[in-house]
């Protein structure tokens, strides 16, 4: 039944696979959206 259920999540021939360049750069831009929306709330509070 488990496996099931996780089927659609893990299989590979469904979804495709991202690069490590870009989980890298998405995760950096997210880091730095995080950063400038947290010093416009220290900036505003």
């Amino acid at each position: 039944m488990l496996d099931n259920l996780f089927r659609g999540l893990f299989d590979s021939d469904l979804t495709t696979v991202i690069s490590v360049t870009d989980f890298l750069l998405c995760m950096g831009f997210s880091l730095i959206l995080g950063l400038v929306m947290a010093f416009a709330y220290m900036y505003r509070t």
